[in-house]
């Protein structure tokens, strides 16, 4: 849930998925990363809406399967993106490393993140997420698939690095700092990135720490039997912009 109150106006509650663009993005440190302003303020918020533009640049989505059927979670449409598990998607603490061009293949990068989602189960309500990346090929456009994918299953709100680039010590920080639930990382590490090399995701727990191998080992399990991707029927957030989105049928604060 979101409150915002404009002057003069009765205060409104809605659900809402904010994604917050951090100010000090690529951060090299943690150090850097604890100091980069609170993109949440709600002080903030009635110039970031001003200043997002009503639609955002299309993102491809040749890796999603047609839309099958739609349900509405607290204002928000859900759809439930049909799919089919696919081999080989076994995580271990450092997540899942594959060539770039299979991440972009219909429903794969889809299927990992709903399971990772699945396995975590209900406690994901209400939570905030962190998302951000080492800036590789396919990075983009696999932040605006995630965002979909987290307010689909509850998540209330995702804090993402400006173009979708935090470093992974800056995660780490921002989960610590800011007590976030959690923070996926797209990065592939030192392996080469591009549309003929590598890209990664990974997922960093509640103290900023590489998820357990009680949790790889759920995701490893949900990958063998994922058959619906909950998508939250979402516009793309311009995630060049500072600033704080949010999407529930209407925009507040403008």
């Amino acid at each position: 849930m979101f409150l915002t109150c404009g002057r003069g106006r009765d205060c409104v509650v809605l659900f809402a998925l904010i994604v917050a663009a951090i100010m000090q993005v690529p951060i090299v440190g943690q150090r850097n990363a604890m100091r980069a302003p609170v993109a949440h303020r709600s002080s903030s918020y009635s110039l970031a809406f001003r200043s997002l533009p009503g639609t955002c640049a299309p993102w491809s989505r040749s890796a999603l399967q047609p839309l099958a059927m739609a349900t509405s979670v607290q204002g928000v449409t859900v759809k439930q993106v049909p799919t089919k598990p696919i081999d080989g998607q076994k995580t271990g603490t450092s997540g899942l490393r594959k060539k770039t061009k299979e991440f972009m293949s219909p429903n794969y990068l889809g299927n990992w993140v709903q399971s990772l989602f699945s396995a975590l189960g209900s406690e994901v309500q209400g939570q905030v997420l962190g998302l951000g990346g080492d800036g590789r090929y396919f990075g983009k456009e696999a932040a605006q698939q995630i965002i979909k994918l987290a307010a689909g299953n509850g998540f209330k709100k995702v804090v993402v690095g400006r173009d979708a680039i935090m470093a992974t010590p800056a995660m780490s920080a921002m989960i610590r700092r800011r007590k976030l639930y959690g923070g996926l990382i797209m990065s592939a590490s030192h392996n080469p990135g591009g549309p003929d090399n590598d890209f990664g995701i990974k997922f960093n727990y509640k103290g900023g720490e590489p998820a357990p191998e009680s949790i790889t080992d759920k995701i490893y399990g949900e990958t063998q039997k994922v058959a619906v991707l909950n998508m939250a029927d979402l516009p793309d957030i311009d995630l060049a912009k500072v600033g704080g989105a949010k999407v529930a049928g209407r925009a507040l604060g403008r």
